[in-house]
């Protein structure tokens, strides 16, 4: 039992360490957060305390105070914003930047997520230093509230490359967060005037943002970030993944695991995503090295055995079903059908097929047969395709 609980921790660890290390595209909330225990740690060794310091010891360093701040020493907006009372409250504010951090960062791009951490942190300390300016503030709670408002933003104007159920489960996780903090700050330990003038400054640089970095949000939408789903044949040592008739997906947590078996051999893989995987619109299967995955609103190409993401698609609605015909893959979604090659391309698409869902029943030579359904519920109507062109051959 033992070495079984430690091989779980062990696989948790790895866990940890593979979703937060630095990487391309996801360096400056680390880089960030390692500036901040770095500053403690520097703070600690020059005697002023560990788990909490007495607030006048951290004048010297910085912290944000109205009879010095409004009076020329102008600097504290900035430096506050990287100091904490203590290791409690540097735990607390690194695992919120975390949290937002891994979600946001890769989204808008790591300079502009740097941007966005700074304004909104002075924004923060500005009107706190105006709202009470006799208190002596420190910590970087009102720049991750300012991410947390950017990225409550995005979601809203549909502008965060996610599904809809995700959408409202990353909002609900935001309103959480952040009316148990006001809550707390209710009771005066907290500096809820920072918290407040974060989230407001970064919520309407949250709806101003794709127009600043357009290019930026449309390459993450399109899945050129790392954002997302990727995959592997790594399981937990403690998860025992259950076969049904073949094939079959497991959630657990944020994780889901794809059980394939052949007669003889039994694949596992892990598809990790940083998000909240919904229950419906799910196929996957193998299709010689090409793991072929279609969930909710997205297609997925995956290379086995170049480990590379071959095509994360965008789908006109929710995903219907994938058929696989002439070395080629046809998706369905709630419009109509796309033809993909096995490099990932898009060969062609039609979506003027249906409004509420499409079903290819057989090939025949050239042809697709199929139906769309035109008045839900009920209403389908046959079609058949050219499958060289998408063109409709009759109807």
């Amino acid at each position: 039992m033992k070495t079984r609980w430690r091989e779980a921790s062990d696989d948790l660890w790895v866990e940890l360490w593979q979703t937060l290390r630095p990487r391309k595209g996801f360096f400056m909330t680390p880089l960030l957060g390692g500036i901040n225990v770095l500053i403690w740690v520097a703070m600690v060794f020059a005697g002023i305390g560990v788990i909490s310091f007495h607030a006048t010891d951290l004048l010297p360093w910085g912290a944000n105070f109205g009879p010095l701040t409004l009076h020329g020493e102008w600097w504290r907006l900035l430096t506050c914003i990287f100091l904490h009372g203590g290791a409690m409250h540097l735990f607390s504010n690194m695992v919120g930047l975390m949290l937002v951090g891994v979600l946001l960062e890769e989204v808008v791009g790591s300079y502009y997520f740097l941007f966005l951490y700074i304004l909104t942190g002075v924004i923060a300390t500005i009107v706190s230093v105006y709202w009470r300016p006799d208190v002596i503030g420190v910590g970087a709670s009102g720049a991750i509230f300012g991410l947390a408002g950017v990225l409550a933003a995005l979601l809203l104007v549909k502008k965060f490359p996610t599904d809809t159920s995700t959408r409202k489960a990353l909002l609900i996780s935001i309103l959480t967060f952040v009316g148990i903090n006001l809550l707390v700050g209710l009771t005066g330990a907290v500096d809820n005037a920072a918290h407040i003038g974060g989230l407001v400054s970064g919520f309407l640089l949250g709806l101003i943002s794709p127009y600043l970095i357009k290019k930026q949000l449309d390459r993450a939408s399109r899945g050129n970030s790392k954002l997302g789903f990727y995959f592997s044949n790594v399981l937990p040592a403690d998860c025992t993944p259950i076969l049904i008739s073949g094939e079959d997906t497991r959630q657990l947590a944020n994780f889901v695991y794809v059980v394939y078996e052949d007669t003889d051999i039994k694949s596992v893989y892990e598809i990790r995503s940083q998000f909240q995987v919904g229950q419906y619109g799910w196929q996957a299967f193998l299709a010689d090295q090409l793991l072929v995955i279609g969930h909710e609103d997205f297609f997925y190409l995956y290379d086995l055995q170049q480990q590379s993401n071959l095509l994360r698609l965008a789908l006109n609605g929710y995903f219907g079903h994938c058929r696989e015909n002439n070395g080629h893959f046809f998706v369905t979604d709630s419009t109509g059908i796309y033809c993909i090659d096995k490099q990932g391309q898009v060969r062609w698409h039609n979506d003027n097929l249906a409004v509420d869902g499409v079903i290819i029943n057989s090939f025949e030579g050239k042809h697709i047969n199929a139906d769309g359904e035109w008045d839900p519920p009920g209403g389908w109507r046959p079609f058949t395709l050219d499958a060289a062109t998408g063109k409709v051959v009759s109807s």
